[in-house]
């Protein structure tokens, strides 16, 4: 259902000439929802299971080789035109498929589903195997997944959360004191660089600060997660949206209700760097954070 909007094309963003008066809030999860319900369905004709293979093969490689520019024959040889990032890792929260996708299929459909939003040059039967897996119940787990990163679902303190939060040392600063670094080009619009939670900072198992350049930089990577993961797609759905409505950061991370992963993974970046990660660390010179993101937009 399409609700009566009528468009105006101008290049890759669509923009809107009418606007819907009910229904929840644009920009929500509600809302994305309702739109991945009403997104028409491609039309499908029947393949083999040796055509399906084939695409499959084919998206694949297609995931692995866009953006670069430069492999003969390719749909972007030779064109100077920028591609949504990557990211060459699986997120730790990734449980066994979304929909019936797996790991490298989640994270090529995905990628390849931003790529024909944006209009870029995209071969021929990826383009049919995307829309092959863009059914109804994998777009709808697909904005499930992006859950984790909208701060309307925050996870609400229970007794042994708010026990710990009980015991942060009285003046720690806040999560929204950190600021990270966010990609730039022409997919990405002004990113908020923080999270608006005034929340404290998070502490180690035995209630020690963890370091904000640490901090910052696991945000970095988890903006990355989201972004190539089917972030890319709600910005430019963003885009298309006419002026005037009030929307949420397009990204947020519950470092408090993600706070085993947080901790685990800081105190295995100390042990990295010889850190005393027990210790106050805040005033030592900064380090050079190896963080997984890499902001790969090739």
């Amino acid at each position: 259902m399409n609700q009566g909007w009528s468009t105006v094309d101008q290049g890759w963003r669509t923009v809107p000439t009418k606007k819907t008066k009910f229904g929840p809030k644009v920009g929500s999860h509600c809302w994305w929802l309702q739109q991945a319900r009403e997104e028409p369905i491609p039309y499908q004709v029947p393949y083999s299971a040796y055509q399906l293979g084939r695409f499959k093969a084919l998206a694949e490689y297609e995931y692995s080789v866009l953006g670069k520019g430069i492999v003969e024959g390719a749909p972007d040889w030779y064109k100077q035109q920028e591609y949504p990032l990557k990211i060459q890792h699986k997120p730790f929260y990734f449980e066994d498929k979304v929909g019936d996708l797996d790991w490298e299929s989640f994270q090529t459909w995905t990628w390849l589903t931003a790529v024909k939003e944006a209009r870029l040059p995209i071969g021929a039967e990826a383009s049919v195997w995307v829309d092959i897996h863009s059914k109804e119940s994998n777009r709808v787990k697909a904005v499930q997944f992006l859950a984790r990163f909208r701060k309307e679902n925050i996870k609400p303190f229970d007794i042994l959360l708010e026990a710990e939060y009980e015991q942060v040392p009285p003046g720690t600063d806040t999560i929204d004191s950190i600021e990270f670094k966010v990609p730039q080009g022409k997919w990405y619009p002004p990113l908020n660089t923080c999270v608006k939670d005034n929340r404290y900072i998070p502490t180690t198992y035995s209630g020690s600060r963890i370091r904000k350049d640490f901090i910052a930089a696991y945000l970095e990577d988890r903006l990355a997660e989201y972004l190539a993961l089917g972030g890319i797609k709600e910005v430019i759905v963003r885009y298309r949206l006419p002026a005037g409505y009030l929307l949420p950061d397009l990204f947020f991370w519950d470092l408090w209700g993600n706070l085993e992963h947080l901790r685990q993974t800081y105190s295995e970046f100390c042990a990295k760097a010889y850190i005393d990660s027990e210790k106050d660390q805040e005033s030592a010179k900064k380090l050079d954070l190896e963080s997984e993101t890499s902001w790969d937009t090739q």
